[in-house]
């Protein structure tokens, strides 16, 4: 991938609103905890760190968010939060095996309280877990004027959230890159674990190998992300023609790995574009695109959210190094977990 445009993609992400905080970052250890074990813990640190914070007001997030207080959404902050305990507490019960739903007799709120009552959490989660928790309400306060990841406009969007427990998906965003490069060596090791993953290809980096495309990812999954990499929310029928240009190129060159999806750059799209293409989101952010953000760290987090929300939608960057190396990190921790990652197709 030449220097200047994974630069120019750098430069554009690091200006969105989206990643002025620090990420959250958190080293795993080696442990050999089951995948439920592990998951109960950070389930119970997610949920006692929120739970720690005071009242929510726009004055007291505007300083954490880097907000000023009249661009927050404190409705949709409180939204999302409720929204995350109420999530933590369904995935406390499929990590105890509660089929029953013997802990839903109360609010989410009130049952975490209880359940975390007597738990420490570890000074090194708590820290993860704080700096993840206002980098997801940032993201909140802001929409939905500035849309992202974080909500969905409508049921027809694809987050993550809503799928089965344990079902996880791989996708990358942004490829493909120049010829024998990052895309290519990760699809070898993709192809090496029989896994597939959607690869969210961009309209003018495909058309310049629009020829070996089909053998490219013949055994993945290809859908777009638009002709280049901005913004889908400001101008709707320029943003339709972008998807449509790409998708048709994609379909076209590839028609046996293309499937009707579209992710939108930064998750910046308009309400009505659930009517033209299939939204896929995502709820697991690998953050890999982060010059501080090396491929261990991010696979760590990874792995982490993995273990919090026990279901979801991967988000890498295949024009990067950090994806081939952190595939082998999660691959082997989640199959010493029993997990596999779903078939790319039924993803929509």
């Amino acid at each position: 991938m030449p220097a200047l445009r994974v630069s120019a993609i750098a430069s554009a992400i690091a200006v969105c609103c989206f990643a002025v905080l620090p990420p959250a970052l958190i080293e795993r250890g080696d442990d050999n905890l089951s995948f439920d074990e592990a998951s109960k813990i950070e389930i119970l640190s997610f949920a006692k760190t929120i739970l720690s914070e005071p009242f929510l007001t726009r004055e007291y997030l505007a300083p954490k968010l880097d907000l000023k207080a009249d661009q927050i959404n404190l409705e949709s902050v409180n939204k999302i939060r409720f929204r995350t305990l109420k999530n933590l507490l369904i995935n406390y019960q499929a990590a105890i095996g509660d089929q029953n739903g013997e802990l839903s007799r109360s609010t989410p709120e009130a049952q975490l309280k209880r359940l975390t009552q007597n738990f420490t959490v570890d000074s090194a989660k708590e820290k993860f877990y704080r700096a993840y928790f206002y980098e997801q309400s940032r993201l909140a306060a802001l929409f939905p004027k500035i849309s992202s990841e974080i909500d969905r406009f409508n049921d027809s969007e694809i987050l993550g959230t809503e799928f089965n427990d344990r079902v996880f998906y791989l996708t990358y965003d942004d490829g493909p890159s120049d010829q024998n490069s990052s895309t290519d060596r990760l699809i070898k090791a993709l192809n090496d674990r029989n896994i597939n993953a959607v690869f969210f290809a961009l309209g003018s980096a495909a058309q310049k190998r629009e020829n070996d495309l089909a053998d490219l990812y013949k055994n993945q999954c290809l859908a777009s992300h638009g002709w280049i990499h901005t913004s889908h929310a400001k101008n709707a029928k320029e943003a339709l023609k972008s998807i449509e240009q790409s998708a048709n190129l994609l379909n076209a060159y590839a028609h046996n790995s293309y499937i009707a999806a579209f992710r939108p750059p930064y998750g910046r799209r308009d309400p009505s574009f659930h009517d033209k293409a299939k939204i896929v989101l995502w709820n697991i952010d690998s953050q890999d695109w982060q010059k501080t953000v090396s491929a261990k760290a991010a696979a760590d987090r990874v792995l982490t959210l993995m273990l919090v929300w026990r279901k979801g939608i991967v988000l890498f960057h295949d024009i990067y190094d950090k994806a081939e190396t952190a595939l082998p990190l999660i691959y082997d921790r989640a199959k010493r977990w029993n997990l596999s990652f779903a078939n790319c197709r039924s993803i929509i």
